[in-house]
């Protein structure tokens, strides 16, 4: 599977605040009782308002498709894991977004957080720092190695630790939400979290700090009982 075939997969989150522009990254995912909803990490969703953009590729032009989150969610709801740095908000039937051929099915994800990435693996991170209606819609990406087996990180608004490993790369600003994706010759074989940021020391080590996505199914699970 080549890269760019994951660009039509990718959401880029923006919220204008206090004469600044917040940017994320998020994704759509489809559960197998057929629900769609868009994902990223706590601290992009907390900013967002009825305001906020998503944008997605344009499959004809390439170029950005922008619309306000609420088409999605009028009332923008999301659900918040208890300690991890992931969220969700459902798409309401009653949008007018078609989202078919933009949608990740649960099936892609790992659940069991005893599985991270080898560490001879290659994954992929993508994040949409920034996005330019003239320019084409095209989310960068950062291959890397997992750093670490399955590892825990603090999250200052949860005040917990959640599961995580790390990557021996750093992310950026404007990837938080993104997928870390590992992705052979023919397909996305893969999905095995979402950035939360980057972890750094006074030695000037950086190292990404990816949230397992046996949390997603965690939200997931809660969403039915909400």
């Amino acid at each position: 599977m080549k890269k760019n075939e994951m660009f039509k997969h990718i959401v880029a989150i923006r919220t204008a605040k206090n004469n600044s522009v917040l940017g994320g990254t998020g994704f759509f995912v489809k559960t197998d009782d057929d629900k769609c909803f868009l994902v990223t990490a706590t601290h992009v969703a907390r900013e967002t308002t009825s305001g906020t953009d998503i944008c997605v590729r344009n499959l004809a032009t390439g170029l950005p498709f922008a619309f306000k989150i609420s088409q999605l969610n009028k009332m923008v709801i999301w659900l918040y894991h208890p300690i991890a740095d992931i969220a969700i908000l459902e798409v309401e039937r009653s949008s007018n977004i078609n989202l078919s051929l933009y949608v990740l099915p649960i099936s892609v994800f790992e659940n069991d957080f005893n599985n991270v990435p080898e560490r001879e693996s290659i994954v992929t991170m993508y994040g949409m720092p920034d996005v330019y209606t003239d320019l084409e819609f095209a989310p960068f990406t950062c291959d890397s190695y997992p750093a670490s087996n399955l590892w825990v990180s603090y999250f200052e608004i949860t005040g917990s630790v959640f599961k995580c490993f790390m990557l021996d790369k750093p992310s950026t600003q404007g990837f938080s939400g993104g997928p870390v994706i590992s992705l052979s010759k023919n397909d996305l074989q893969k999905c095995y979290g979402i950035i939360h940021g980057t972890r750094q020391d006074n030695t000037g080590g950086k190292l990404a700090i990816v949230v397992h996505s046996g949390y997603l199914f965690e939200l997931l699970g809660y969403a039915k009982n909400v």
